[in-house]
């Protein structure tokens, strides 16, 4: 309830321009789950979500995609063969994942089966989760890059949010950069930084290659 009762401060509030709301939502959404059977959406507070319609074209979001065009094309398939029509020669296996040769036999009708795809949603998510990692350091990289060659400027700042407290025994939180649109670790040399508070931070220590940037804070 405690949790429950800050989330709504932060959103009643519109603290920090709603940057904070956000920060701190994102520790209660449940990791992503692909399934057959339409079930709710964490981010957007839905009861029933289906990644068909989804804007984003992520690998699920294909892999979706390649189901529905599978079933579209068994079911055009078994009505070309009912009709006494011919196979087109470069449908293949891919297409409709199963051998095509099938259709227009009596096996071809539980094909109509989304189930049977032979589309597997767990393959290839090691690969996955690893492009991730490489994603995520190369994006890390060219940020503190950017930050590094704008910090050549001594007097170089940048104006933030605190979002929030991280680690309340180490006095670290999170601030939101508003120019780079980068959220960062703060560690204050003071205590009780209220989320929602406005403050100038100078980058410092910046090290592209593994990943490192101290803020320190300056005075507006």
């Amino acid at each position: 309830m405690r949790e429950k009762s800050i989330m709504e401060d932060l959103l009643k509030n519109n603290i920090g321009g709603g940057l904070c709301h956000a920060w701190y939502a994102r520790r209660f959404l449940a990791p992503v789950l692909i399934k057959e059977t339409p079930s709710s959406h964490s981010g957007l507070g839905i009861q029933c979500y289906t990644q068909w319609s989804s804007p984003i074209r992520r690998f699920g979001d294909l892999q979706v995609h390649a189901v529905v065009k599978r079933y579209l094309r068994r079911k055009k398939l078994i009505e070309m063969t009912q009709s006494g029509s011919t196979i087109p020669a470069n449908i293949t296996k891919n297409d409709v994942g199963c051998d095509p040769t099938i259709f227009g036999t009596e096996t071809a009708l539980p094909l109509l089966n989304f189930s049977d795809s032979e589309i597997d949603f767990t393959d290839g998510l090691s690969c996955l989760k690893a492009a991730r990692v490489v994603q995520r350091s190369s994006q890390t990289y060219w940020m503190l890059e950017f930050i590094r060659r704008l910090a050549r400027n001594k007097t170089k700042t940048f104006e933030s949010v605190i979002l929030g407290c991280r680690n309340p025994a180490r006095k670290q939180y999170m601030v939101y950069i508003y120019e780079l649109g980068l959220e960062w670790q703060y560690t204050s040399p003071v205590d009780n930084l209220i989320s929602g508070t406005k403050i100038l931070v100078k980058p410092t220590n910046i090290l592209p290659h593994n990943g490192q940037m101290t803020l320190v804070r300056v005075q507006f």
